[in-house]
């Protein structure tokens, strides 16, 4: 069977949907191609939630950056700038200056949701990420070791570059299509279970293709009320049970005709 293209089986997965029963007959290949369409249109409201996350965490950086104080450092120590120990806290960035080692790690910390964390004492900088403590000395950052050194690691550590971009939406696809797949064959076992895909003796590769075919709708109706800034509590449930209801008044319709031997 002559396979459409990728985009026609989109419009017939949206506008008419009774058409799509021939993607049983479609190879692998051409529903894995199609899948990663669909995944990667509906990327695109986490795509933009995700950059807005590295803008902010931009503008964190920067934040903290201000608030470093001029020091200098001697002898792999921070030597005295007369600016007193204090923590500033942004959303995502937490920096505690603490020259005289004052601050302790759980004052940093106490009713802290940040993401980064630093720390910047006597001895070393500890810089904190997700929970996991890496700490430096001062002779082993060399030229950055300075309040000025120590600015340019945060901006630069805070900033994503344009470039950065598309590796950063393919793993927003990535995950996605994970969960795409996921619902897809759980789908596709509960399919198993109805009368109609059991009268019609549908293997597991033909509930699959149904599956991601019946998933199209609910989900770009999803992508498009995501933009908008939209969201359902129960949205991927929603999707879920759209996608079964609509498999099984499909297969309802179907009909084997059986050709009588001569």
């Amino acid at each position: 069977m002559k396979e459409t293209n990728l985009l026609v089986i989109l419009y017939d997965a949206i506008v008419n949907y009774p058409k799509t029963i021939r993607v049983i007959a479609y190879s692998y290949k051409r529903m894995f191609a199609y899948t990663l369409l669909l995944v990667s249109l509906a990327s695109i409201p986490n795509f933009l939630d995700t950059l807005q996350v590295f803008d902010l965490l931009a503008s964190n950086g920067q934040s903290v950056a201000n608030q470093i104080p001029a020091y200098e450092i001697a002898d792999g120590k921070m030597t005295a700038s007369g600016t007193e120990p204090f923590i500033f806290k942004t959303d995502l960035m937490t920096y505690a200056y603490d020259p005289d080692n004052q601050i302790t790690t759980d004052q940093v910390t106490s009713g802290n949701g940040s993401l980064i964390t630093l720390e910047n004492n006597t001895d070393n900088v500890t810089l904190t990420i997700m929970g996991q403590a890496m700490a430096f000395t001062y002779d082993q950052l060399a030229d950055s070791a300075s309040s000025e050194g120590l600015k340019e690691i945060v901006i630069a550590m805070s900033t994503l570059s344009l470039a950065y971009y598309p590796l950063v939406f393919i793993m927003v696809v990535l995950g996605n299509l994970f969960n795409i797949l996921l619902a897809a064959i759980m789908i596709a076992i509960i399919i198993g279970l109805l009368p109609d895909a059991i009268r019609l003796r549908l293997k597991f590769k033909m509930r699959l293709h149904l599956a991601i075919v019946a998933i199209t709708m609910p989900l770009i109706v999803i992508t498009v009320c995501n933009l908008f800034g939209l969201y359902a509590i129960y949205q991927l449930e929603l999707m879920y049970l759209f996608a079964l209801v609509r498999i099984w008044q499909l297969l309802k319709k179907v009909q084997v005709i059986k050709i009588p031997k001569d």
